[in-house]
């Protein structure tokens, strides 16, 4: 009988789930906030619902374009360097960021430009982390366990976007007029998370030549095939 794959993964798991949790709350904070603060000017009607979605695409779009400018360098810097020395430092990462968010909403806590940075910073965290989480499995599993592996590392996934969306929104209503209260929320989750990272199995690096180019170009040839 195959043993479980979980305590090898229980770590990555945990890391994940706090990073996606964190990510999809603090993303639907932003906007949220943005909203309250068209809604204090305009009041209601179809001018808000316009300014509404204005200001969720803007959080989206903070959050999705640093992700996509990173990912290229982030599957190189996977190959590179040990995954799970990456993993560990983007938790370190999430850490100083859920802090900085922190105090930009004690700061300011209608939003503004300083949340919507701290969201672009998430942004290059996740470009960072996904290619080292999904990596790493094979170098910490048997053959036989990676298609289990994979389920569960999906499956945690999933529940903290779900998770992490509804709480977005639940923790910003419970903080009412300190909104840092949720940002401080989010930093424990982000500390949990790195704990949890340092768990981690080490593994070797998977290369330790080759540089963006070559890359670019066996991604290239992947694709031509």
């Amino acid at each position: 009988m195959t043993s479980s794959p979980f305590p090898r993964l229980s770590g990555l798991l945990i890391s994940q789930f706090g990073g996606a949790f964190n990510d999809n709350a603090w993303k639907l904070l932003v906007a949220l906030l943005g909203i309250r603060q068209v809604e204090a000017v305009v009041g209601s009607g179809l001018d808000l619902g316009a300014a509404s979605q204005t200001q969720t695409t803007l959080a989206f779009t903070a959050f999705t374009l640093p992700l996509l400018l990173t990912s290229l360098v982030a599957g190189l810097l996977a190959d590179r360097l040990s995954k799970r020395t990456i993993l560990v430092a983007m938790k370190a990462f999430e850490v100083v960021l859920m802090a900085a968010g922190t105090v930009a909403l004690w700061i300011t806590p209608d939003g503004g430009v300083l949340p919507l940075v701290v969201l672009g910073g998430m942004g290059i965290h996740s470009a960072l982390f996904s290619p080292a989480k999904y990596g790493i499995v094979p170098e910490l599993l048997p053959h036989e366990q990676l298609s289990t592996g994979n389920g569960l590392l999906e499956l945690w996934s999933f529940l903290a976007i779900l998770l992490g969306t509804v709480a977005g929104g639940l923790l910003l209503g419970v903080s009412g007029t300190s909104p840092w209260l949720a940002g401080l929320a989010l930093l424990m989750v982000a500390l949990i998370g790195l704990a949890a990272a340092r768990t981690i199995p080490p593994v070797p690096a998977a290369r330790t030549t080759g540089g963006l180019a070559d890359t670019w170009r066996q991604a290239w040839a992947a694709l031509a095939q």
